[in-house]
């Protein structure tokens, strides 16, 4: 009788413990964005491959409506984008500007809209308002033909 209780105690404990770890794991899955097995690649692609400051938009420091100038003057990108309300700022790892891993940061008006990350592999997004002007201006900023003076160039960030 004593082990059929001690037994009964046991895997009652076991039960409230992996019950209190599926909760665990799924509260971390709420707050770090991931949806599945495709979020998972994205965030270990992360871990190695991008720069640093994708861990202030996995950790929820900056997100939707933030200061563009507060993360300009904590993480200078490498490279920035500036085409009338909109700014697009790259962010990647590499100390030559080259990478196939970038991280992209964009903000209307200095209020950040959108922060992405992707590779050849993967991709990931931490935030994305909507915003039905941004598409038009930044594909118009993209395919104007070599030569047409715009309102916005691509310069490097240190240039600034």
């Amino acid at each position: 009788m004593h082990f059929r209780l001690l037994r009964t105690r046991l895997t009652a404990r076991l039960l409230l413990l992996a019950g209190v770890a599926v909760l665990v794991l799924f509260v971390a899955c709420v707050f770090f964005r991931i949806g599945g097995p495709r979020d998972i690649r994205a965030y270990c692609g992360m871990i190695v491959e991008c720069h640093p400051v994708w861990r202030q938009f996995a950790l929820r420091r900056f997100g939707p409506g933030d200061s563009a100038q507060e993360l300009l003057k904590r993480f200078p990108p490498a490279f920035r984008d500036d085409f009338g309300r909109y700014s697009v700022y790259w962010y990647n790892a590499s100390k030559a500007g080259l990478s196939y891993t970038n991280l992209r940061v964009v903000s209307r008006d200095g209020w950040l809209l959108r922060a992405e990350a992707a590779s050849c592999t993967w991709e990931f997004s931490f935030f994305n308002t909507s915003d039905p002007e941004f598409d038009g201006a930044y594909a118009g900023y993209v395919r104007r033909p070599s030569g047409e003076p715009t309102d916005g160039e691509r310069h490097p960030a240190n240039a600034m």
